[in-house]
């Protein structure tokens, strides 16, 4: 069983907090008086509590925003982030004169949004389009004159950016061919940056002896090894039947293989691998924790719920090879990584943001002192500068194999 639990990282003076004044619910509006914006400097000096009541409202609305207009909204949402200045979250939508009823459903859904911190502003195509276009292209496949091996769209609407095999055969594509177009007949801007070389793949990333029942965040495979062959990511149950699974990245097993712990321990057989989220599922008690410290024998967080990120908040990953990785900003959260839609982290100290063997593992939200916020799992990364961390959204996961966080 697991052995004394440790903290780390809390001040044990008291600290006080920034508070957030609450706008008139249902307006659009700039910087509310008297709140200076807050540069990313300004949040990096504060404690986590004091970070966490600065974006907390702010991730609450955004995320909120982002389901109903991936659900409900599809015909008008194109995405959502938080403001630059840290005090507003910006939802930009292609027709802002349906802003109301937007942003009714979003209060229906979560009756503590506050709509005062919301922006509308206006965006050249929705989501959908986008999608389609970025599908339309993929389907291109060998006729292009390069492999497209990461695609995704600004959560603006205005830019599409590429990962190409060859980026400069991609920028000329690009400029001149008529499939760079759009439905409607206009051309975004197109971010084309250099992956790797045709021929090889995309470059996937990936404590030590967990037992049952098991966490996140856990070392998985390579017995012998200081590395782990990838991580625990997911302790979760069945919505329909009850039964206990802990989720890893599906690229790190194939249907049917046993998986151990890095101490050599039986975890369990993976049950059932859909490539379409990159999640394996193997069946076994589990335990809302997640492993989060910087050495084997880890500290310990419960896991207090799971939310979407939003672009321009922050995460940190916990893969057991990097132990953990804070600092991370979301800059996409609708990329395409070699099929499968991830969210894109960038490091911004310029750090690695992963490596071999952090596959499958948790990230997370430092939304509490002593519980952690669940958003997805590891599934990738890129080389390049800055860094990458791609995951998939734990709501993608859910849906798609029909679980929820375990609740025990």
């Amino acid at each position: 069983m697991h052995g004394d639990l440790r903290r780390y990282g809390i001040p044990a003076a008291a600290l006080s907090l920034l508070l957030l004044t609450s706008l008139a619910p249902g307006s659009a509006s700039a910087e509310p008086p008297g709140r200076a914006p807050l540069s990313q400097a300004d949040l990096d000096r504060m404690t986590d509590r004091q970070k966490a009541a600065v974006l907390n409202p702010l991730r609450l609305v955004g995320s909120t925003a982002q389901q109903v207009g991936r659900e409900q909204r599809q015909d008008v949402f194109t995405g959502v982030r938080i403001a630059p200045g840290h005090r507003t979250v910006e939802l930009f939508l292609t027709d802002p004169g349906k802003k109301d009823a937007f942003l009714a459903q979003v209060k229906r859904r979560a009756p503590k949004a506050d709509l005062g911190l919301v922006e509308v502003k206006s965006a050249p195509s929705s989501r959908t389009e986008l999608l389609r276009h970025i599908n339309r292209l993929k389907s291109l496949g060998s006729r292009l004159p390069f492999e497209i091996q990461g695609i995704g769209h600004s959560v603006d609407g205005t830019e599409i950016k590429v990962v190409a095999s060859d980026a400069a055969k991609a920028d000329k594509y690009f400029a001149t061919a008529s499939a760079a177009r759009l439905a409607n007949g206009e051309t975004p801007r197109y971010d084309v940056l250099q992956g790797q070389r045709r021929g090889s793949g995309p470059l996937l990333y990936t404590r030590q002896d967990d037992s049952s029942p098991f966490y996140a965040g856990a070392a998985l495979d390579n017995a012998g090894n200081p590395e782990s062959h990838c991580t625990s990511g997911i302790p979760a149950v069945s919505t329909w039947d009850g039964r206990q699974w802990l989720v890893t990245a599906g690229h790190c097993y194939a249907q049917g293989a046993d998986v151990r712990t890095n101490g050599g321990r039986y975890v369990g057989n993976v049950w059932r691998v859909l490539p379409q989220v990159d999640a394996a599922f193997i069946e076994v008690p589990t335990y809302r924790n997640t492993w989060d410290g910087l050495d084997a024998t880890g500290y310990t967080r419960y896991l207090n719920g799971v939310r979407s990120n939003i672009v321009n908040d922050e995460v940190c990953q916990l893969g057991y090879n990097s132990k953990v990785v804070c600092g991370i900003r979301v800059t996409n959260v609708e990329f395409d990584h070699a099929g499968v839609i991830t969210t894109v982290g960038v490091q911004k100290d310029g750090a690695t943001a992963a490596r071999g063997g952090d596959s499958g593992g948790p990230v997370i939200t430092i939304n509490h002192p002593d519980s952690r916020e669940l958003n997805g799992i590891v599934r990738g990364g890129w080389t390049g500068y800055p860094t990458w961390v791609v995951w998939v959204d734990v709501w993608d996961i859910f849906n798609a194999f029909a679980i929820k966080l375990n609740p025990s």
